[in-house]
């Protein structure tokens, strides 16, 4: 069975239900129904769970669902995000300008992480990477500084299975890993020694909401051979501000 054909038909409907407030403010049951095509039962109990999550409210007076809380928290949620990947390409360009490095905007996926951004500054020796590929979150700097502070229940999800390398350097053996995260979190930075991609060493940290959860990663990576023991130190203290300023960026 594919992915495509493999659907569920409440959650279906009740997704279709939210999609009718794109162009109604407010709506009854009974108009919910008619414009669903679903007996009314169906309805009242998709409504019921939908609200029950704050998806939609219910106004006594009027009768009428509208869009709940979450809806609202999830739109700005969104937006606030691009808003923040907006920054973060701007700042992250000056990044690449000034060292002649390439920096990448990721997102943490599951045991992946993927490249939603990636900035190659004019004449420089790029290091290829394609925008939208998946990486072991294990074998990146940025990875590994989502996996640092993500929560302990993921994390251990992460480390219930082998994991994956892509190098020699690649850290598969999770004590090893577990002990190096705790470093991450107590330096607020992460190195890719050549665990990716050999003869590449990249630098990375985690941009954090104001819950402390990591909702992007940003890295600067360039040739081995060029990036010496001062220059880690002097882009982890960069990424780090730039870090530091998307958190609050609003």
């Amino acid at each position: 069975m594919t992915t495509k054909k493999a659907r569920i038909l409440s959650v279906e409907k009740a997704v279709n239900i939210l999609n009718l407030f794109k162009s109604h403010e407010k709506l009854t049951l009974n108009e919910i129904s008619k414009l669903m095509e679903i007996p009314k039962t169906t309805a009242f109990s998709l409504i019921a769970t939908l609200e029950n999550m704050d998806m939609l409210t219910f106004d006594c007076v009027t009768g009428r669902y509208t869009l709940g809380i979450n809806i609202v928290e999830l739109f700005n949620s969104i937006n606030s995000n691009r808003n923040i990947r907006d920054e973060a390409r701007k700042e992250l360009r000056k990044l690449s300008d000034q060292y002649q490095k390439n920096t990448h905007i990721t997102m943490l996926s599951g045991r992946h992480i993927i490249y939603v951004e990636s900035i190659v500054p004019a004449g420089a020796m790029a290091v290829t990477t394609v925008v939208g590929a998946k990486a072991p979150a294990n074998c990146t700097s940025s990875g590994k500084a989502f996996l640092a502070y993500t929560s302990q229940e993921e994390l251990n999800k992460v480390l219930s299975e082998p994991l994956e390398g892509l190098t020699l350097n690649s850290i598969l053996d999770t004590a090893v890993l577990r002990k190096e995260l705790d470093g991450i979190r107590k330096d607020g930075y992460a190195v890719d020694n050549e665990e990716s991609i050999l003869g590449v060493k990249g630098v990375g940290t985690v941009v954090v909401d104001q819950w402390g959860k990591p909702v992007l990663g940003i890295s600067i990576a360039g040739l081995a051979s060029y990036i010496t023991p001062s220059e880690i130190e002097i882009f982890s203290q960069k990424l780090k501000e730039i870090a530091k300023y998307l958190s609050n960026y609003k």
